[in-house]
């Protein structure tokens, strides 16, 4: 074989080895190709609303309402003061922590329990309490209770949080009405009953 044939040879070959990397075997694109369309990572992501972690040790949740993460943005509490709102569980059980759905605001903040007064029905006596420490991002926010409060099935009490002024209302766009009571001097007087879409969590010893 002259040189002519042997370079017409090597130069025939090397323009198929070429080929056969910008190209799979079947002509078609290659996996590393810059054109290849990327995996959307978004398919990983949770649900918007999956199951709370629960905010202390063994607890889970025994009474609630509206609580998944929906919220009324940009609706707010008008100066500081208690919202109470009325609850019942089926199950004699012991509280050990309360949540509303608030943010906007940071400050200390408490959450209280009260038995339930007969008439007017209102919160009566403070049965247990707690203090926490509310931040600015708007989710689920509350107090364990400074000692577990035993709670009787089928029987109406009160979660009462101290609101601090500009704080995210607690409230949904849609869902269950709760009914709840206000007071501006500590709980020595409340308001009118009223109902709206307010959001708690309230956990228990299982």
């Amino acid at each position: 074989m002259t040189g002519n044939n042997r370079r017409m040879r090597w130069s025939l070959i090397l323009s198929v080895a070429i080929a056969a990397t910008a190209c799979g075997d079947d002509g078609s694109t290659p996996v590393n190709d810059a054109r290849a369309p990327v995996p959307d990572a978004r398919t990983n992501d949770g649900p918007i609303d999956a199951a709370p972690a629960a905010p202390c040790t063994g607890c889970v949740i025994c009474a609630s309402q509206n609580d998944d993460n929906q919220f009324v943005d940009g609706e707010s509490v008008s100066g500081d003061r208690w919202i109470a709102m009325k609850f019942r569980m089926t199950l004699t059980r012991n509280v050990r922590h309360v949540q509303v759905f608030t943010g906007e605001v940071s400050g200390a903040s408490t959450m209280r329990i009260y038995s339930n007064s007969g008439a007017p029905e209102q919160p009566d006596t403070m049965i247990g309490f707690g203090t926490f420490n509310m931040g600015q991002f708007n989710g689920w926010q509350g107090a364990a209770m400074d000692v577990p409060v035993s709670v009787n099935a089928n029987t109406d009490h009160w979660i009462a949080w101290f609101a601090l002024d500009g704080a995210q209302s607690p409230r949904a766009p849609m869902g269950m009405a709760v009914t709840f009571r206000e007071s501006t001097d500590d709980g020595a007087n409340w308001s009118a009953e009223s109902a709206s879409t307010l959001k708690y969590r309230i956990y228990c010893d299982p």
